[in-house]
């Protein structure tokens, strides 16, 4: 074949492949849309109280949470004033280098290098947003179960007693299985990303002890290029807010033997662990959505018009070659 209609035949097929890779990430997204809306939102208590009926050592569920970014010993940020989960300070190397041109000019430019990461980190853990609440209504509870078994002591009558009491002992094993509850859970170390979820907190430049300039002398008498001059340090702090809202959709499960619940993925379902509310997510997936189909919909034209034009050029040549 001749060598427009081959190449455009190779470009055709790449941009084809290209739109088959955005369509399919598109139908991810729909999927992830179609589980936030069938979803429907619970808090880590209700959901640990609902495994603690289940049968089996470790029952799971795949539920929908909204909660607090959380750990055990909260670390101080970049401010004595912030608390996180996570603290990362990257220190680049700042160099200045000059470069001789073909034409004999010299040029400058800028060089950030990485020199050194330094990560603090605690096991991410997520936080009922209503956690508070829910030990104040388990004390209000507690507080009923007390006046029941009270006005349960002053009744004379040993038949409206025992029925009283019978009561009084369902109340008891309800609180004892809610107290069991917990509203914090482990979140899995391998279903979630600790850099996706870092927010630059600040930057700063420290300038070098003493400036470093490499300079080589050539017998033509000329330094040699490039040129490094040390400008400084450049650093980055990076955090995991402590206590940030979070909206989650993963499988939840319950270890019984420990009381531990841990977050994790779904091999069948989506996975979403991202900042803010149910909103905010169903918010990011339709955007991705419609970023995928317009970005399908224009390579899949741009592969059809490459081989269209190809063929309407191999069409023409041979009637301008008579």
């Amino acid at each position: 074949p001749p060598p427009l209609m081959l190449g455009s035949c190779v470009a055709s097929a790449a941009c084809l492949a290209m739109a088959g890779i955005i369509h399919g990430s598109r139908r991810g997204f729909e999927a992830r849309i179609e589980e936030i809306r069938a979803s429907r939102p619970t808090t880590i208590a209700k959901a640990a109280y609902e495994l603690h009926k289940a049968e089996g050592p470790m029952p799971s569920k795949y539920v929908e949470l909204e909660g607090l970014t959380s750990c055990e010993k909260p670390l101080k940020g970049s401010t004595e004033e912030d608390l996180v989960v996570a603290h990362e300070q990257r220190t680049y190397k700042v160099e200045r280098v000059e470069e001789r041109a073909s034409d004999g000019r010299i040029n400058s430019r800028t060089e950030d290098t990485l020199v050194n990461v330094d990560l603090q980190r605690r096991p991410l853990l997520v936080a009922d947003r209503d956690a508070v609440e829910y030990e104040q209504r388990l004390e209000l509870f507690k507080g009923l179960i007390d006046k029941k078994e009270t006005e349960a002591n002053s009744f004379g009558s040993m038949l409206s007693r025992s029925k009283y009491m019978k009561e009084l002992e369902s109340l008891k094993e309800e609180y004892e299985a809610k107290k069991r509850c917990k509203t914090v859970l482990s979140v899995d170390q391998s279903s979630v990303n600790i850099q996706d979820l870092m927010e630059k907190k600040r930057t700063s430049f420290k300038p070098p002890t003493a400036i470093n300039v490499n300079v080589n002398v050539n017998t033509d008498g000329h330094a040699a290029y490039p040129k490094r001059t040390l400008e400084g340090y450049r650093v980055v702090d990076r955090e995991v807010p402590f206590g940030k809202p979070v909206y989650c959709l993963g499988k939840v499960t319950l270890d019984k033997s420990n009381n531990k619940m841990v977050l994790s993925r779904d091999t069948s379902k989506p996975f979403i662990f991202q900042y803010g509310s149910e909103e905010d997510a169903l918010a990011n997936a339709e955007f991705y959505r419609s970023m995928s189909t317009w970005g399908s919909y224009g390579f899949a034209s741009t592969g059809i018009a490459i081989i269209a034009y190809s063929f309407v050029q191999n069409y023409q040549r041979p009637k301008a070659d008579e």
